[in-house]
């Protein structure tokens, strides 16, 4: 480990300095942003129940993205991939085909 030198104190404050800014701005940027969400569900829920609970807005955006994630695998596409099925199914060659690679997949 290097001595501490008084001459290079200047030195040291610049590299301290870039050392310490982005890590400072990376998380001001974080707070601010969560701080965004946040708000507006945190003054809706206290609106409500009359009390705060801190995070509640990314909770509340984490399980709506889980909603709309579970209801569009489930819902839009089983209906998008049973209509393609159908479509499938019409042809004659090509059922065939669909249909012994799907059961060796599904094996």
């Amino acid at each position: 480990m290097k001595r501490f030198n008084i001459k290079e104190i200047g030195s040291y404050l610049l590299r301290g300095t870039f050392i310490m800014a982005p890590i400072f701005f990376t998380v001001y940027v974080i707070f601010q942003i969560l701080n965004f969400i946040d708000s507006p569900v945190q003054d809706l829920f206290y609106a409500i129940f009359n009390f705060r609970i801190y995070g509640i807005g990314l909770l509340s955006v984490i399980l709506v993205l889980i909603g709309i994630g579970y209801f569009g695998t489930t819902v839009l596409v089983n209906s998008l991939f049973n209509s393609f099925e159908k479509l499938i199914f019409k042809i004659p060659f090509v059922k065939e085909i669909y249909t012994a690679l799907k059961d060796i997949i599904g094996a």
